[in-house]
């Protein structure tokens, strides 16, 4: 009897916290702070599509880094920059409640929990990512940013590198990284991001995710090489993130197309999110 009563009440505490959820994320100050978050997150590509462009054809020397946290570097030089970047920073943090509403209880008109299991992961996932560019926009929002993220990468695979089985560590992360590239392809070329819409999206909204996804997919894979690279030969110099992919394009035959092409698909990726943002499915 003790365990039933306990039980019910567990059972009627979630369900109470899972009405809260629904009523919060129906109203309308949440739909706005979403669509803030997710304007945000197209802005945050469309920042570094820009940089890879000068990259691509100002010569890559100095500068801030072809990647998010070099993007929004450059965004608050500008004048309007400090507060435009706190905007950003609020939106994409009111991003992350969603995510976790989603890991939680969303996805239920999957009808295998394997497949719903395996969206609700997703959705933790960019709720770790919205996060983690929230928390960078706030940071160079107040002054304390740093102009590129490659010095800590490096350290990062310096310092895995130094641990027992170090080596065999940092293929693991490869191997990780690449997965997350490959399943960010995969989602494009599948169409699967369709689900976060509501409704049915319209044929140049679908082009947009699809090109999008992969651009985004194919420089993850990218950074995967380059830290399997690293492993292999030792050296934690040769890992990187999105900007040491970028660079690592340019140097090769006809990089400046190459990485233009990559390019133009984060800035269709950073309007797709402008598409998603008008409709996105919040269950």
């Amino acid at each position: 009897m003790v365990g039933e009563h306990r039980r019910a009440d567990v059972a009627e505490v979630a369900g109470d916290a899972r009405d809260a959820a629904r009523s919060a994320r129906d109203s309308r100050t949440f739909r706005v702070s979403v669509g803030v978050g997710l304007v945000s997150f197209g802005i945050v590509h469309l920042l570094v599509a820009w940089a890879a462009l000068q990259l691509a054809w100002g010569g890559g020397g100095g500068g801030e880094s072809a990647d998010q946290q070099g993007a929004l570097q450059q965004l608050s030089n500008t004048p309007l920059g400090p507060v435009l970047l706190g905007v950003m920073a609020l939106g994409l943090f009111a991003l992350v409640p969603w995510m976790v509403g989603l890991t939680v209880w969303g996805y239920t008109w999957e009808r295998t929990r394997g497949r719903r299991n395996a969206k609700r992961t997703g959705a933790l996932a960019r709720g770790v990512l919205y996060a983690f560019l929230g928390y960078t926009a706030a940071k160079i929002a107040a002054g304390n940013g740093q102009g590129s993220g490659n010095p800590e990468q490096k350290s990062l695979s310096a310092r895995i590198l130094a641990l027992p089985f170090g080596t065999a560590l940092l293929v693991v992360v490869a191997a990780v990284i690449a997965g997350i590239g490959v399943y960010l392809v995969r989602r494009g070329l599948a169409q699967q991001f369709c689900d976060d819409l509501q409704g049915r999206p319209s044929r140049p909204v679908v082009l947009l995710g699809q090109v999008g996804y992969v651009a985004r997919g194919l420089s993850v894979v990218i950074v995967a090489v380059l830290f399997a690279w690293s492993a292999v030969a030792h050296d934690p110099k040769k890992a990187g993130g999105l900007d040491q992919a970028f660079r690592t394009v340019k140097e090769q035959p006809f990089g400046g197309v190459l990485l233009t092409v990559m390019a133009l698909g984060f800035v269709a990726f950073g309007l797709y999110c402008a598409a998603w943002a008008r409709r996105p499915r919040r269950a």
